[in-house]
């Protein structure tokens, strides 16, 4: 007579190694969600980051050629809105167009750039950007330009002291 060999997994095996898959999961989960979230937090400080060297930049031209034109954005009078700040970035050749789309992009920013065809060009920013932008109006003898992440809390303390004021976004 044959014997037949098992090579099947019977229920409770099956059941034991779909429960070790679900506690492994469990707790690979959160690892894996506050990796995507630091990685997401890096790639938003590097688009500050950039930011501001694009400012710095133009004002440290604006000083070794003695132009007054070129300056840091924050000397100037104030720049109402963030579209203003982003064209007087652009239309000095220190942001593209494309890049104000990129900077302005982050988790849960639904930031919408566009531009008109003209030279130099207007960029129009609707929705929410990545980034808070302040400029702060301390007795500094130079304005700077202060920008936080939206997911950051500012304290409003300070802003309602009449300290800085929202660029409005």
């Amino acid at each position: 007579m044959k014997t037949r060999s098992q090579s099947a997994f019977t229920l409770i095996e099956m059941l034991v190694v779909i429960s070790i898959i679900a506690v492994l999961a469990a707790f690979a989960v959160p690892a894996l969600t506050s990796a995507l979230t630091k990685g997401q937090m890096t790639g938003t400080m590097n688009n500050g980051r950039q930011l501001y060297l694009a400012a710095q930049q133009m004002a440290l031209d604006g000083s070794a050629n003695s132009d007054p034109s070129l300056a840091w954005p924050g000397d100037y009078a104030p720049i109402p809105n963030l579209s203003a700040y982003m064209t007087f970035l652009v239309d000095n050749d220190y942001l593209k167009v494309g890049d104000v789309q990129k900077l302005l992009s982050g988790p849960g920013a639904s930031a919408a750039v566009t531009s008109d065809n003209a030279t130099p060009p207007t960029i129009t920013v609707a929705g929410t950007s990545a980034f808070k932008i302040y400029p702060v109006t301390e007795a500094d003898a130079a304005n700077v330009i202060f920008a936080v992440s939206r997911k950051y809390d500012y304290d409003t303390a300070l802003a309602a002291a009449g300290r800085c004021r929202y660029f409005a976004c």
